[in-house]
């Protein structure tokens, strides 16, 4: 699949198998997540596997809760109430196997933006060999972490 098919069929997807991403496949989506474009050339990110889907469940449940706790000083969360209030949703979806998360070191300007670009090139590469994948943005808190 060329450049231009990637990024016209890539779509969210939110429904997967229960097989597992090869060790060798998660690192190549990393590489080509490295090779993107970034703010002066900081490359700002980090990446970070999570295998198992216990483990990607109780994830799942601490972001709920996390958001839940959030509402009041971020109303922009309201827009997720049916989701956070129904206790069979699970943000990363009951599925999946493998969570590939990136983060920025925010010390750099625009690590945000920076990521963001590594998050697509990742997004796509994995449309390219077969491999759905969603955008997740509600992770930072729970992780806690300063980047």
């Amino acid at each position: 699949m060329d450049v231009l098919e990637a990024i016209k069929t890539r779509r969210s997807v939110r429904r997967y198998t229960d097989e597992k991403i090869p060790q060798e496949t998660l690192d190549l989506l990393i590489d080509y997540g490295c090779r993107s474009a970034s703010a002066s050339n900081t490359q700002p990110w980090g990446f970070v596997i999570i295998e198992g889907k216990e483990t990607i469940h109780a994830l799942s449940e601490q972001v709920r809760a996390d958001l839940i706790n959030m509402k009041q000083r971020e109303p922009w969360i309201s827009i997720y109430s049916r989701w956070l209030e129904n206790p069979d949703f699970n943000f990363f979806f009951k599925q999946t196997q493998t969570l590939l998360l990136i983060y920025g070191h925010s010390r750099v300007k625009f690590y945000r933006e920076s990521c963001t670009l590594a998050a697509s090139n990742i997004m796509l590469a994995a449309h390219a060999m077969g491999i759905g994948s969603c955008w997740i943005g509600f992770a930072f808190e729970t992780l806690n972490t300063p980047e």
